[in-house]
């Protein structure tokens, strides 16, 4: 093995790092000042978001239900 190959495993070696946590800063960046432009979430917002995950919730339930009583073994 001569230097070339030294040299090629060295440079990949450290510049893999360098590159991937650059991209990944850069992407951290962009994605974090995206957020900064929404309106913060109100107390009102949490409730609403609550009350349709548990609207979801009661409809799959009551999907399930339906599916039970409708089998042909359950008559």
């Amino acid at each position: 093995m001569g230097f070339d190959t030294w040299g090629i495993i060295l440079i990949f070696f450290l510049f893999t790092p360098i590159i991937t946590v650059g991209s990944v800063s850069i992407w951290w960046y962009l994605n974090s000042r995206k957020h900064l432009d929404d309106p913060p979430m109100t107390q009102q917002d949490y409730y609403t978001m609550d009350m349709s995950q548990s609207a979801h919730a009661q409809q799959a339930s009551q999907e399930q239900r339906w599916e039970k009583s409708s089998h042909p073994d359950d008559r």
